[in-house]
C-alpha cells in the first residue's frame, strides 16, 4: 500500500514540476491577455476597470482574453445570450454585472467579442 501512495505522490509532483501549462501556445495566450486592449477607447476603459483583473490573469479561473479556443467552445456550447446572462447575474466566480454596473447587454456582447478574439484576429 505504501508503494502505491509513494508512486502517486511522485507522479503528482512530476506533473506539478513539469508545469502542465500547455506549451508555447498557452504562453502566447497568457502574454497576449496581459497586454490586450480593445481599439475603441470607451470599450478599452470599461475592459480595464471591469474585466482585465480576471480575464488577463492566468489562474483566476476566468477564460483568458485572446484564448480563442476556450471562448469559441464557450460560445458554441452556451451561446452568446447565455454568456451575457451569466455576466449579468453572475456565474461561479464571475460577479454579477462583471463589476460593470453601468454596462448594458450590448456592452457585454462587445466585451465578450473582444475577449474571444485571438491575438492574430
Amino acid at each position: 500500500m505504501n508503494r502505491f501512495w509513494l508512486f502517486g505522490v511522485i507522479v503528482l509532483t512530476g506533473l506539478w514540476l513539469g508545469g502542465c501549462d500547455g506549451g508555447p501556445e498557452r504562453e502566447a495566450v497568457r502574454e497576449y491577455a496581459a497586454v490586450a486592449t480593445p481599439d475603441d477607447p470607451e470599450l478599452a476603459e470599461t475592459y480595464e476597470r471591469s474585466c482585465k483583473s480576471c480575464h488577463a490573469r492566468s489562474g483566476s479561473g476566468a477564460p483568458l482574453t485572446g484564448d480563442a479556443v476556450v471562448w469559441t467552445r464557450l460560445i458554441e456550447n452556451k451561446g452568446m445570450e447565455r454568456l451575457i446572462e451569466h455576466t449579468i447575474h453572475g456565474y461561479r466566480g464571475m460577479p454579477p454585472m462583471g463589476h460593470c454596473m453601468d454596462c448594458d447587454v450590448e456592452d457585454f456582447g462587445r466585451l465578450i467579442g473582444f475577449m474571444a478574439r485571438g491575438p492574430q484576429e
